[in-house]
């Protein structure tokens, strides 16, 4: 009889044993992958705040091509260089005005 209650106590102490083992590999896996998720969570955050100022950097591009296409599309500024092109300049402009909306049939 205490060989059989020696046997269930070894028996216990490796079912005790490999419950905390266990438990242990379950914790250690649980941190690796919290360390992996917060690395991978500060990685993006970089990468996003790197591309944020790409925006920035290409709005203001944008918006000084924007000024300068006016600037060029102006009206003085075409006047000049119109200019240089020796046109005859027109007085009047008379458009063709159409009675109603005409249909051809072919």
């Amino acid at each position: 009889m205490q060989e059989k209650q020696k046997m269930d106590f070894k028996t216990k102490k490796n079912y005790w044993r490999h419950i905390s083992t266990g438990i242990f590999c379950l914790s250690v896996a649980s941190v690796a992958a919290y360390l992996f998720s917060a690395n991978d969570l500060s990685i993006q955050s970089f990468k996003l705040a790197e591309r944020k100022r790409q925006a920035d950097k290409i709005e203001t591009a944008n918006d000084e091509l924007e000024l300068r296409s006016m600037s060029l599309s102006a009206f003085d500024n075409l006047s000049k260089r119109v200019a240089g092109l020796n046109m005859v300049k027109v007085d009047k402009v008379e458009y063709l005005t159409g009675a109603a909306a005409v249909a051809v049939k072919r």
